[in-house]
């Protein structure tokens, strides 16, 4: 399973939302606000490219290169490993122990668990 700090997790949501190769100015143009600098945010990038979350291509433009980056695994990927990981060792592996502490924290809808039991009963028929 692949591990992101924070940083490079907001990172790995832009390139999952882009339909293209980004490099490092897109990322210090889109997270303008967290005042990054070209250093620090070629730093994160090698990092997640050094986990296998990335991989990038080298562009010459004019006399340099410019490494532009796409992402390596998908965003459900990632979702279903962290999922599965988080139930395994947070929870025991106990999906019942996860749900019941939302319902507990009043941190999903009713409508959430209606849609939930649909689909549980959904892949229930289809497993027969």
């Amino acid at each position: 399973m692949i591990a992101f700090s924070e940083s490079e997790l907001m990172i790995m949501e832009l390139i999952w939302s882009c339909n293209r190769p980004i490099c490092a100015a897109d990322v210090q143009n889109v997270y303008e606000e967290k005042h990054w600098k070209m250093q620090t945010i070629n730093t994160m990038l090698k990092r997640l490219s050094n986990k296998g979350a990335i991989r990038f291509d080298k562009v010459k433009t004019g006399k340099t290169y410019t490494h532009y980056y796409t992402a390596s695994i998908s965003q459900d990927e990632y979702k279903q490993a962290q999922s599965k990981f988080f139930i395994e060792n947070i929870h025991k592996g106990s999906l019942f122990s996860f749900v019941s502490s939302l319902v507990e924290q009043n941190a999903i809808s009713s409508q959430d668990i209606e849609r939930a039991k649909r689909w549980l009963a959904e892949w229930q028929k289809d497993e027969k």
